[in-house]
Order: structure tokens, then C-alpha cells, then sequence
């Protein structure tokens, strides 16, 4: 009996030997990866005033703080609205009003896509070299490592990207011919980034070009002051770095600038919205058109608010224009909604833009293919 018990406590012990060195073997792995592992997740940080997300599907998700972001999500903003977006603790972007952004993550690198408006970044922690976290409009890319400025789009055709801190190598492309330029932005310097349509490129020796100046504490837009308000750490690293003074910055000062910049916004759209209305008064009378000498579309349709998904796949599918644009007009939610209840189509190489307040809703049976 006595050796019998013996040798079952022998196994006992040999099998909890076992335990614990899978246990510790798993502790390890645990801890290694735990070690290795990226912050991978966009994060809806937080939302002031109107904002809608929307799928890749264009079907609107239900927005609720902390929310994880989906490759392929967009995020727009509507007039005095804003949206703060994170990667993590140390990486953040916020959207101005009336801009649109998109998350895209593929080959392990992460994008936030700058449609329109305005957008502004600060990453406190410089990105591991492995990792890639990026700007882009549809001229430039840049990766954002340790610096803080912020990103605008006004067309197709230009972008502008401003520095506070750190260093970016910005690349703007021209995807009519590949055409690139590569430069290294400092602290204190703005860049314009623009492509020319193929209908000018053979009158310039060069598709694609940049220009670089410096820029005041008056350029700095009232989105962008309100975060940097307070922050004592940022506002010595940008006076050191790009010698910018922001170190009288009042609130005052900043609810002031906001208030300028949402009356100039205001004004652009009101400008826009009565171009559209003659437009499409034009087009009514003119609804067939050809490109010129074979040039690639270069004109923007402006479309106000009820519309057809028949009538938006017609202007598609118009030679001439390269972009319709859907701006929300003065009636009900519903008549601010596109109702798709066709199988509508962008072609290739054009664009279909949604401003904020106007919906897409893809009826039972029918599909938007982009």
C-alpha cells in the first residue's frame, strides 16, 4: 500500500510539475505578446454637434463614445460640428466642421483619408518604425511620427499641410501620370500640394509641384487653437520648434477665431449652394456635353437636394464631370435622403460626394457599387 501511495504522489507531483511549466510557458507568451502588440483600433473619441458615420456599405452607424471605427468607415461633419478620432493615448486627429474623413487599414498600415475640409493631428509618441500611421488626401501622403499640424483639402487638385512640431516627408503624386515630388516639411512651414488636369500638363514641364512658406499664429485656424488651449507642454514645444508665440493664448481669443471661421465656412457654402442652383439650371437647358480635345473630366456638378438616384447616375455617368456633389437643401430629412432604387453606379475614376446632412439610403433589392 505504502509504495503504491508513493508512487501515485510521485505522479501527482510529475503531472503539476507539468501544469505549472505550461503555465509558465503560457505566462510567457503572454507577456511577449503583450510586448509586441500595436495599438491597431481608430476610436471615436468623442463628438460635438451633428456627425454621421457610415459604413463601407454607406449604411449609417449608430455613434456612441469609445466606438471602434471599421476600415472603410466615413466621417462627416456638419456646419459648428467636430469629431475627435484616436489610435491610441498618443495619437489623435479632430475634424473641423463640414469636413469628411475615411479609415483605411490594410498591409498592417493605418490611414485616416482626408476627403474634404480639415483636419488636425498630434502624435505625442514618435511611431515605432515598423508601424505606419498616415495622412492622405488625393494628391499627398504623409506619415505622421512625433509631430503635430493639421491637413486641409479644398479640391481634387490641392491640398495644404501645416507643421507645428516635429518633421514630415510629404509625397504628392499626380495620378493622371504618376508624376511625384517628395519634401521634408520643418516646424513652422506650410506646404501647398497640387496636381495639374491632363488637359495642362503638357504645358508644364512638371504635373505635379509644391510650394513652401511660413506661417503666423493669424493662420493658425480656431479649430486647432482650441486644442493646443492649455496645453502648456505644446505650446512651449511649438514655440521652441517652430517659434510661433502661443503662450498669450486666451479663451477668449480662441471662441473669437471659431466664431470667424464658421461665419467664412457659412459663406462658402451659401457661394457654392448658388453656383449649384445655376448650374443646374444650365444643365436643364444643356444636358448633353463632350470633353474637350479629349481631356479628362474636369468639371464639378453641384446637385441641390431632393434628387433621383437616376438623375445622380445620369451626371455620373456625363462625360464632363469627374465629381458630382450632393448638397442638402431646405426640406425635411427625407428629402435630404437619397433613396438608391436603382443599381447605381460611380464609373471609375469619378467621384460621388455626399455632403453633411445628406443620406443614402439603398432600397431593398437595389445596390450602389463604387
Amino acid at each position: 500500500m505504502m509504495n503504491n501511495s508513493i508512487k501515485r504522489w510521485h505522479t501527482l507531483r510529475r503531472v503539476m510539475n507539468v501544469l505549472l511549466l505550461v503555465m509558465a510557458v503560457m505566462l510567457v507568451t503572454t507577456v511577449a505578446f503583450a510586448a509586441k502588440k500595436r495599438a491597431t483600433k481608430f476610436v471615436l473619441a468623442k463628438t460635438e454637434g451633428t456627425v454621421t458615420i457610415t459604413d463601407s456599405a454607406k449604411e449609417e452607424r449608430e455613434i456612441s463614445k469609445g466606438m471602434q471605427l471599421h476600415n472603410g468607415d466615413t466621417q462627416k461633419t456638419a456646419a459648428e460640428s467636430y469629431a475627435w478620432i484616436t489610435l491610441d493615448d498618443s495619437k489623435a486627429i479632430k475634424l473641423d466642421e463640414n469636413s469628411e474623413t475615411y479609415i483605411k487599414k490594410r498591409w498592417g498600415k493605418l490611414e485616416v483619408f482626408t476627403v474634404t475640409g480639415e483636419i488636425w493631428f498630434n502624435v505625442t509618441v514618435p511611431v515605432a518604425k515598423d508601424e505606419a500611421y498616415n495622412i492622405r488626401t488625393s494628391t499627398m501622403v504623409t506619415g505622421i511620427r512625433g509631430t503635430c499640424g493639421w491637413v486641409g483639402v479644398s479640391d481634387d487638385w490641392k491640398s495644404t499641410v501645416y507643421l507645428l512640431t516635429g518633421e514630415l516627408e510629404c509625397l504628392v503624386v499626380n495620378p493622371l501620370d504618376n508624376g511625384s515630388k517628395t519634401i521634408t516639411l520643418k516646424p513652422g512651414q506650410m506646404a501647398e500640394f497640387y496636381v495639374f488636369p491632363k488637359s495642362e500638363i503638357n504645358k508644364e514641364e512638371v504635373s505635379c509641384g509644391v510650394t513652401t512658406k511660413t506661417f503666423t499664429k493669424e493662420d493658425i485656424p480656431g479649430f486647432v487653437l482650441a486644442e493646443i488651449l492649455g496645453d502648456t507642454e505644446l505650446i512651449e514645444k511649438i514655440y521652441k520648434e517652430s517659434k510661433i508665440d502661443l503662450r498669450d493664448l486666451t479663451e477668449e481669443y480662441v471662441k473669437q477665431r471659431i466664431a470667424d471661421d464658421q461665419e467664412k465656412h457659412a459663406k462658402e457654402i451659401k457661394e457654392i449652394k448658388e453656383k449649384a442652383s445655376d448650374e443646374i439650371n444650365f444643365v436643364e437647358k444643356e444636358p448633353v456635353w463632350k470633353p474637350d480635345n479629349g481631356d479628362a473630366p474636369s468639371a464639378v456638378a453641384y446637385m441641390i437636394m431632393p434628387q433621383t438616384a437616376q438623375t445622380v447616375q445620369d451626371y455620373l455617368n456625363t462625360e464632363k464631370y469627374r465629381k458630382v456633389v450632393l448638397l442638402p437643401g431646405e426640406g425635411s430629412e427625407d428629402d435630404n435622403t437619397l433613396k438608391v432604387d436603382i443599381a447605381l453606379k460611380t464609373p471609375a475614376g469619378k467621384i460621388l460626394d455626399a455632403n453633411p446632412g445628406v443620406q443614402v439610403n439603398v432600397l431593398k433589392g437595389n445596390s450602389f457599387t463604387v
